[in-house]
């Protein structure tokens, strides 16, 4: 029927030049011909005919500069590639037959695609063996690169089941044969801005290009199977529509909690790893295998070769950095807020634009509006002053109100806890605050930021930083350390309020218990100064169980594996501190990393060494006045638990007012031996030992005394 139509087509156009134009022409070549399953004796020769039919095709397509001598050219499905790659796309369209068996992975270039290779692979093998001797390129194939390339239609059959194939084709130019058959697609989606730079870097390495320029064609959607939002929204609606058949990751999410994702990843491919596995370890060692520093170090990696196209492609090109954020070393802050920009506008137009029935368009909204969220990681620079006149704080708080509504919840003693998708836990409540941070709080270079895990010696850092900064305590003596340096998630961005931070003094003290990936992408752009202190994580666990038995009976037992299982306000821990372990790390001149042991042990040194670091050191003179010596002294928690404003004030926290005496508690180091058990604390250590290695955390003071002890 189809066939009798062509036919038709082509006595009726011949002659006009309508079989010319690329829609016309890619339709009516693509279409399914006779060749599809070549009877002839030369099966090369029928491949051949069948490639140079749609080259033919491809090289009347639009094409656009890329700073190359080889221009990409614009498919008619909207998106861009070489000549070569755009006919292999179109090949796979028209000869790949799907089968229900199949996995399809999909990413945009450069959104993590190697490392999702070797941990896909891995899950259906339950082991890293075979990522000794072959790269992840090797294992999961690309359909456009590395099977249908250099005029071949290849035979798959052959492939063991089920069938793992990559690929980097936009949705709406997949063969149709993936959404009918029910083949599992698995789409890897990464931070727009983290993705050009690595896309950038990947290019460079083959030929030289001006970032700028590379920055504009990457935001006009002239890249490599771009544009990026296009691409990702396309699986989006699809994940959408049909959340069992195809699995949505962000890099981000992986990052953050590679365990939980492999283990999500498993479950969606029917491989979950069993109790029995989980036990012995099989999840873990698969995590630890496939780490970007662990692949990329594999003499595989390092010296062998791939062939992707017509070339063998060194596989060292395929591994960098893989850190998230890391374009804050690369873009200036006008090109990230350029591709902030076009997130922002993109997400809402697909909205728009989406058709749903009545019903489906209310739970289509959620969807679409958790894009903000999950797609492009609350990332617009955008201040609470941009938004347009008519949205409203409340209007604001209300559409991320109702994304978090769609987060993952888990039932905890202290209540219902959402998960972030940042990978740490709260109530909805805090979550929510969080992300109207991370979107309307714009960093100055003058800010300093404190942070702690909860119930870490906030109450009294907030004391000794204040008065490190004013070189006097007489403010203490009125109001409580939470109302001079106020919580940001607790105290400031509440009850639908965006507030106005410009009145603050200069410098604005701020404080947070936001894991660091969570922070507004200013924070780190702007230079703001940020303070962290870290403490041993039983003395963490101990005060925290204290703290939360003030209002709810809480069995330690219970209390203490959800705090190694990561339950716990803003949990993990470990993930927690490492984040600013690292950022330390990076950089040091703006990331100040104290313990609490080290401010015990000696309060004065860790005092000056703070002022030094926020640029208000004690001069000689102050030194032998006892200035700082009498700061010391003030803010000893015996002292602080003993001012009249903290034994019968209170302080505002969300909607009530919570009373100042609760924040104080006994404070001394190594309390945790007279509430832990040995096998409860060796529990603890174990985790610390094993989330801590290779950080250079366990070198830290803090630790090498925890494990000697």
């Amino acid at each position: 029927m189809a066939r009798k139509i062509d036919e038709i087509n082509e006595s009726k156009f011949k002659g006009s030049g309508l079989l010319l134009h690329p829609h016309v022409l890619c339709e009516f070549l693509m279409a399914p011909s006779p060749l599809s399953a070549p009877e002839v004796a030369d099966e090369a020769t029928a491949h051949k005919k069948i490639y140079d039919q749609l080259r033919q095709v491809a090289e009347t397509f639009p094409t656009a500069s890329n700073g190359t001598v080889i221009p990409y050219r614009r498919h008619p499905d909207g998106w861009y590639m070489i000549t070569e790659g755009l006919v292999s796309a179109m090949v796979v369209k028209n000869h790949l037959t799907a089968l229900p068996t199949d996995v399809f992975l999909v990413t945009f270039p450069k959104a993590g695609t190697t490392w999702l290779k070797a941990l896909l692979y891995s899950v259906f093998r339950r082991g890293a063996d075979d990522l000794a001797a072959h790269g992840p390129h090797q294992l999961v194939p690309f359909l456009e690169t590395q099977l249908f390339v250099n005029d071949r239609i290849p035979d798959l059959s052959s492939l063991p089941t089920p069938r793992l194939l990559n690929t980097h084709i936009p949705s709406q130019s997949l063969p149709e044969s993936i959404a009918a058959s029910g083949s599992k697609v698995v789409y890897l989606c990464r931070d727009p801005k983290d993705c050009f730079v690595s896309l950038w870097y990947f290019q460079n390495k083959f030929q030289k290009r001006d970032i700028n320029e590379s920055h504009r064609q990457f935001c006009d959607g002239i890249s490599l199977f771009g544009p990026y939002w296009e691409h990702v929204l396309g699986y989006w609606k699809w994940h959408v529509e049909k959340p069992n058949q195809v699995l949505f990751l962000t890099y981000e999410e992986l990052t953050a909690d590679t365990l939980g994702q492999l283990r999500r990843l498993g479950e969606f491919l029917g491989r979950p790893f069993t109790v029995e596995e989980q036990e012995a370890g099989v999840d873990m060692k698969i995590v630890e295998a496939c780490a970007i520093k662990n692949l990329s170090g594999l003499e595989v990696n390092r010296s062998g070769t791939t062939d992707i196209a017509d070339r063998a492609v060194p596989n060292n090109v395929f591994f960098r950095r893989g850190v998230v954020g890391d374009w804050r070393n690369h873009l200036t802050p006008e090109m990230a807020k350029r591709i902030d920009d076009i997130s922002h506008s993109k997400i809402w137009l697909a909205f728009a634009s989406t058709i749903f029935t009545r019903e489906r368009r209310i739970k289509g909204r959620l969807k679409i509006i958790g894009v903000l969220r999950g797609l492009f990681f609350m990332a617009s620079s955008l201040t609470a002053e941009e938004v347009d006149g008519a949205t409203t704080h409340k209007e604001i708080y209300d559409q991320l109100r109702q994304v978090v509504e769609t987060f993952p919840t888990t039932l905890s003693c202290m209540g219902l806890y959402c998960r972030h998708p940042d990978g740490w836990y709260q109530s909805r409540k805090v979550v929510l605050s969080a992300m109207v941070i991370k979107r309307h709080l714009t960093a100055h270079a003058t800010d300093i930021f404190l942070v702690t895990f909860p119930k870490s010696g906030t109450t009294w850092i907030k004391a000794l930083l204040y008065s490190a900064l004013h070189h006097g305590t007489d403010e203490l003596a009125v109001r409580n350390p939470h109302q001079l340096v106020p919580f940001l998630e607790s105290q400031l961005f509440i009850n639908d309020q965006i507030p106005n931070l410009s009145s603050l003094p200069v410098p604005r003290l701020l404080m947070t218990h936001i894991p660091s990936q969570s922070l507004p992408d200013s924070v780190a752009a702007s230079g703001s100064k940020v303070v962290y202190l870290c403490r041993d994580p039983k003395d963490c666990f101990v005060s925290l169980w204290h703290f939360w038995n003030r209002f709810v009976q809480w069995d330690i037992n219970v209390a203490l594996q959800e705090f190694c299982d990561g339950v716990t306000l803003f949990g993990s821990y470990w993930e927690h501190v490492l984040g600013y372990w690292k950022w330390h790390i990076e950089r040091p001149s703006q990331m100040l990393f104290l313990t609490y042991e080290e401010l015990a042990a000696d309060t004065l040194g860790q005092l000056r060494r703070l002022a030094e670091f926020v640029g208000q050191p004690f001069t000689v003179e102050e030194q032998e006045a006892g200035v700082d010596r009498k700061i010391v002294e003030a803010c000893t928690i015996q002292n602080l638990s003993g001012l009249e404003v903290n034994r019968s004030g209170t302080t505002n926290f969300t909607e009530k007012g919570v009373s100042n005496n609760i924040f104080f508690r006994r404070g001394v180091v190594g309390d945790w031996r007279n509430h832990l058990t040995p096998e409860m604390a060796k529990k603890i250590d174990v985790i610390t030992e094993s989330k801590f290695q290779e950080s250079g955390l366990l070198l830290h003071p803090q630790f090498l005394q925890a494990k000697a002890e």
